[in-house]
């Protein structure tokens, strides 16, 4: 529903007044060009509905902020990435299976009790869900048996020569090398394969906004998509999040007025 002052409505799960310093630069300029809504990304909302959103946009990765980017798709709110998408990035089991059939290198895996896991460390040993309590609590078997309760995710330990985030931002495509170091991540050059991966991915799951850890070693390895990107290191990454965001509204807002104007055709005939 759009304001008085035609101003689009737009729900965004995050918090106004802390977080990443690229998401409130956003938050910014989306302020801008339209009347923001600011929902709590941790606690959910069953009231999204009746909000009378323009767009909805998760931007912080929480089981509760998942759950309202169900409600608006079930709503049929416009967002940038779809809820079957994102719900099985949460899933690493499920994620990394659906990356392998389309194509997508991961590092070799199995999911199960310990006994039943014969993977040859080294290793490592996750939670299946993202949103576990120790989800990013990783243990790295390095020898002997496997002792953990529980059904687990364990993942060949791939030593990275080289590790990258890669950013799917609509059709643009922006990479930062991640130092080992752990100092600041510096932007590189797109390649073909790197780029080649982030079609797949948008594709395999419906994503339009997303980042990608990527190893290399001797092969491109992906460990991890986000459907909550932080873009840092991206020199135009807040430019980009704004137009990708603005793109897709306005898409949205012109397809609903195709099909009104189709169905006052049929109407009149």
């Amino acid at each position: 529903m759009t304001t008085s002052t035609g101003r689009p409505l737009i729900g965004v799960s995050y918090w106004c007044d802390r977080g990443n310093d690229v998401k409130l630069e956003l938050l910014d300029r989306l302020q801008s060009w339209a009347t923001l809504v600011f929902l709590n990304p941790r606690a959910e909302h069953p009231d999204l509905e009746e909000l009378g959103l323009d767009f909805y946009h998760m931007a912080h990765w929480h089981p509760a902020a998942l759950s309202d980017l169900k409600r608006a798709r079930e709503a049929g709110i416009p967002t940038l990435n779809s809820y079957a998408g994102a719900h099985i990035t949460s899933d690493r089991f499920d994620c990394y299976r659906t990356l392998r059939r389309g194509g997508v290198m991961v590092p070799e895996f199995q999911y199960g009790q310990a006994e039943t896991i014969t993977l040859r460390p080294p290793a490592i040993v996750k939670p299946r869900s993202e949103f576990h309590s120790d989800g990013h609590d990783f243990a790295i078997h390095l020898a002997g048996s496997y002792d953990f309760p529980d059904e687990q995710l364990v993942e060949k330990y791939v030593v990275p020569h080289r590790s990258y985030k890669v950013f799917g931002i609509g059709d643009e495509v922006r990479v930062v090398r991640l130092p080992h170091d752990g100092g600041v991540p510096r932007e590189k050059p797109v390649t073909t394969s790197l780029a080649r991966y982030v079609g797949r991915v948008q594709k395999l799951f419906d994503l339009t906004l997303f980042e990608l850890d990527i190893l290399v070693h001797k092969s491109i390895y992906v460990i991890d998509i986000n459907p909550a990107v932080n873009l840092c290191g991206i020199t135009d990454g807040t430019e980009l999040y704004e137009e990708t965001i603005r793109a897709n509204l306005e898409n949205n807002r012109r397809e609903s007025r195709q099909r009104k104007n189709h169905s006052n055709v049929l109407t009149d005939v």
